[in-house]
Formats: structure tokens, C-alpha cells, sequence
């Protein structure tokens, strides 16, 4: 039996299919996507999620300590724009289903909203102004493995609950 077939089984159990579904989506349990990030305004957030590792060596308390205390406040002076920024710190979690992962990739998820992509490109824009590029690259060099820093743009979907 394969790791595959038994977290299905596992999902099986669980859910109770509803009347209101076709045979096909009856096992899912969940409706059509709709997308689900929202602005102030109402609209869709546009969304970037950033995988980082973190400096070898760094232990994850300093790593943490360094990213939202010094980090965080240098890039939220330096991108005025930005609407949303929040860190995802990530652990390794298993049980009888899933494996535990000791050798995951990255350390931290860091997810950036803006109101469009061109809020995002200018978000970008001020990144790359001389001054605030070295004093980004600066203090990145103290706690990211930056040959790991992955940008990722997010399209988020809901199921209906």
C-alpha cells in the first residue's frame, strides 16, 4: 500500500458526501473554486509568496529574532506600497498518514500583498533604487541563504465551506 493510497483512504473516511454534488465531486466535498484574497477595496489582492532559507549555521530562534525585528521593519520603510506582509515560519510535521520531513527546503513562507501586479512591480521598483538595494542585499546577507530565495505569484482559491 502505497503512502499516496493510504492518505487517500484517510480523506475517504472523513468526508461525507453531499447531495447537492454531482457523483464526480462527491468525494472532494467542496464547491467550484472562487478566489478568496480581497483588498480593502473589495478587490483581489495580488499575491506574491517568497521561500527562503535560512543562513547556514543560523540557529531558527536567531533567524526568527533577526527577520522581525530588523528584516521586516527594513522592508516595510522601503516598499510603501506593500498592502499585506506576513511571515510563514515552518516546522516539520508528521503522523501515521504524512512523513516527517527533517530536511525541508526552506525555513520561512513570506507572503506580500499588493492591490495589482503594476502596485507590485513598483513595489519591486523601489527595491532596486541603489541605496535601499545595498541595504536590503546587507542585511539579507545576515540571515538568508539568498542562492534559496524563490518568488512565487499566488492565485488563491476557496472552497466553499
Amino acid at each position: 500500500m502505497t503512502r499516496y493510497t493510504l492518505a487517500l483512504e484517510h480523506w475517504e473516511s472523513l468526508v461525507q458526501p453531499r447531495a447537492d454534488l454531482d457523483k464526480a465531486d462527491k468525494w472532494l466535498n467542496c464547491a467550484p473554486p472562487k478566489t478568496m484574497h480581497s483588498n480593502a477595496k473589495g478587490t483581489v489582492m495580488f499575491k506574491v509568496m517568497i521561500f527562503i532559507k535560512r543562513k547556514p549555521g543560523m540557529s531558527t530562534e536567531d533567524f526568527i529574532h533577526h527577520y522581525e525585528n530588523s528584516h521586516a521593519p527594513l522592508g516595510l520603510a522601503k516598499v510603501p506600497n506593500i498592502k499585506k506582509y506576513v511571515r510563514h515560519y515552518l516546522s516539520p510535521y508528521g503522523n501515521d498518514v504524512y512523513l516527517q520531513d527533517s530536511g525541508f527546503a526552506y525555513d520561512v513562507v513570506t507572503e506580500l500583498g499588493f492591490d495589482d501586479r503594476a502596485d507590485f512591480e513598483r513595489g519591486m521598483t523601489y527595491l532596486t533604487e541603489p541605496n535601499t538595494a545595498a541595504l536590503i542585499a546587507e542585511d539579507e546577507g545576515k540571515l538568508f541563504d539568498r542562492s534559496s530565495i524563490r518568488f512565487m505569484l499566488v492565485e488563491d482559491r476557496k472552497s466553499a465551506i
